[in-house]
């Protein structure tokens, strides 16, 4: 905590389990990247400064205001598979295929609601003693930016590799959902833009105009922020600055998620 005495750490900390403080002081010693006990690798995304949103976008990306992460965090370079989902629910494995959608081991696990990626992220944590959680609406935007202003982090315009039958049409076109496959962005983030959407810690709620330092949206909602674009959607729904809210039980062959830690 800023501001908070030696003292007074080291008591918070001799109150907590033996693993959580085993948890705390590893995650806080795992450098610039580290792969945890599902495979799933993390890159440290370190703390600074962005103007959120687009002028140009959609009603709900503006304003555009300045926003600052005072604190690192560390974020999954992928999104979690179906392989990794289901060390949590083997029960999810009857959703693969549904709708023709994510078949395979490492494709994005869909058909996950944002309840669920809450409690796969608290059963993860209390496995390995650290605060895995869903990324913050501005820690997404930060991270897939990676100190970019363009539309996308390749630019203003997404490379065809990225497009995964960028249409919508009545009924989606199945398409392959691996993870990783196409460019990284700078900071070594893969299917920031497309693949799926992502569930986000906020409530969806409109922007303020002045700036902020570390935010977290609404305390209250009936939405939750969704991030990143998918398949079967229009191009414009991929840039860095679109956002969608979504009904936190929400099961969609759209909507996936990836991890923070810290």
């Amino acid at each position: 905590m800023i501001g908070q005495s030696p003292l007074l750490s080291v008591l918070l900390l001799l109150s907590l389990p033996f693993s959580a403080v085993q948890g705390a002081l590893s995650a806080a010693e795992l450098g610039a990247s580290f792969t945890n006990s599902i495979g799933l690798k993390f890159v440290r995304i370190e703390p600074g400064g962005f103007l959120m949103g687009s002028a140009e976008g959609e009603f709900d990306e503006r304003p555009v205001h300045p926003v600052k992460l005072r604190q690192p965090f560390h974020l999954s370079v992928t999104e979690i598979s179906n392989a990794q989902y289901e060390k949590f629910d083997p029960a999810h494995r009857a959703m693969r295929g549904h709708r023709g959608f994510s078949k395979e081991d490492d494709e994005a696990v869909v058909f996950v609601s944002w309840r669920e990626a809450a409690r796969f992220c608290e059963w993860l944590s209390s496995r390995e003693g650290r605060h895995y959680r869903l990324p913050t609406e501005a820690e997404w935007e930060y991270a897939c930016r990676a100190g970019t202003t363009t539309a996308y982090h390749s630019g203003e315009t997404l490379p065809e590799n990225y497009h995964r039958h960028q249409k919508q049409e009545w009924e989606p076109v199945p398409v392959a959902l691996h993870t990783g496959r196409t460019p990284p962005n700078a900071w070594g983030l893969f299917d920031m833009h497309g693949n799926v959407e992502e569930w986000c810690h906020d409530w969806y709620g409109g922007y303020r105009a002045d700036e902020q330092a570390d935010p977290i949206g609404p305390a209250v909602g009936d939405f939750r922020v969704t991030r990143g674009g998918s398949h079967n959607t229009p191009l414009p729904y991929l840039r860095s600055a679109n956002r969608s809210g979504t009904l936190p039980d929400d099961k969609h062959w759209l909507i996936g998620f990836r991890m923070a830690l810290g």
